[in-house]
């Protein structure tokens, strides 16, 4: 994080807070609409009306970095593992959370549950997501897992041909000869 970024301002992948806040369900929504959207940072010790770089005591930082790696572990479904590091600008501290997009949407609080608790971004703030987007979020991710999981058959099975030195057919020539594409079967 630059000073250039800083006095950039708030954006979609990047939140201040001057401080961690004791309730941690005040930046939990912005941790999940990180994890439903493209990722970003969370920064704290960073007065976001200012944007004012106030740091966090030096005494308290580390127990600050355990909270914040804690609760963003314990409060979102499915978890999300921040990467938390210090970062010192015109000779103060601050917090960084850098929150990566996630692979198995829609991420949401758990203690509000997925109906309620899920969160995407837009701009600068962190909106309630609707049934319907959450929904496209979880079929979108199912069918992106799909196409992995196809793929990673498609190479064993080429894998096994070349040790075997057979010819290579599609799951398309194997089915309409009443195999499954997993059959061990079209081998023999």
């Amino acid at each position: 994080m630059t000073i250039e970024e800083i006095l950039a301002g708030e954006s979609k992948n990047v939140e201040f807070k001057v401080q961690r806040p004791k309730d941690s369900l005040k930046y939990m929504k912005t941790v999940v609409a990180f994890s439903n959207g493209e990722g970003g940072r969370i920064v704290f010790g960073v007065d976001d009306d200012t944007r004012e770089v106030v740091g966090i005591r030096k005494e308290i930082i580390f127990s600050e970095i355990d909270a914040i790696t804690t609760a963003i572990s314990d409060s979102c479904e499915p978890v999300v593992i921040p990467d938390v590091y210090l970062q010192t600008i015109n000779d103060k501290t601050i917090i960084v959370a850098e929150i990566s997009a996630g692979k198995q949407r829609p991420y949401y609080i758990k203690s509000l549950g997925i109906k309620d608790g899920t969160y995407i971004r837009v701009s600068g703030t962190s909106r309630p997501a609707d049934r319907d987007l959450t929904a496209e979020m979880y079929y979108e991710d199912e069918a992106q897992w799909q196409h992995w999981h196809h793929r990673q058959h498609r190479r064993k099975a080429e894998k096994e041909q070349i040790q075997k030195k057979l010819p290579l057919q599609t799951a398309n020539q194997r089915h309409k000869k009443g195999q499954s594409v997993m059959s061990r079967k079209m081998y023999c």
